[in-house]
């Protein structure tokens, strides 16, 4: 990717920023099979810190299929997430706030229900540490709820 951007808002400062990245991702059955089984996820990504708001990023987690006794098509799953800020992105907060945050760390819980063979429910709760990279926000707890469909053909 080389998209080019204007990083800057006022006609006399504009400059443009070169944005490139790459994003790699990874998944790995551990125990079982994918019918009734553990399998694993790392996901890693960079892109340019000067032109991006998060310069990099990784991710892992757990999918367990068929975990509870009587749901075999249900998913429970646990990840961890963490965004790295920019460089552009910590100046600007160190000069705002006199300190800069580092990245961005959320903490996964959540349990696809499968309600029929093509719908399914997935409540998930998060824990967001530096949201936002804002040295003035708290930590924050998110929950979620998602639903899932599949299209029969």
């Amino acid at each position: 990717m080389d998209d080019r951007f204007d990083a800057g808002t006022d006609a006399a400062t504009v400059r443009h920023v070169r944005s490139d990245g790459l994003y790699v991702r990874g998944e790995v059955q551990l125990a079982g099979n994918r019918d009734r089984g553990l399998r694993s996820f790392v996901r890693f990504g960079t892109a340019s810190g000067r032109a991006n708001l998060f310069g990099r990023f990784a991710s892992s987690g757990f999918v367990w299929h068929g975990l509870l006794p009587g749901r075999p098509a249900d998913d429970s799953g646990f990840a961890v997430a963490y965004a790295g800020a920019g460089s552009a992105s910590r100046d600007l907060t160190l000069a705002r706030y006199g300190r800069a945050v580092h990245g961005e760390t959320t903490i996964e819980v959540t349990h696809r229900i499968a309600v029929t063979d093509w719908l399914g429910v997935q409540p998930h709760v998060q824990y967001v540490l530096d949201p936002g990279l804002d040295p003035t926000v708290d930590d924050a707890l998110v929950l979620g709820l998602r639903l899932t469909g599949t299209v029969a053909r």
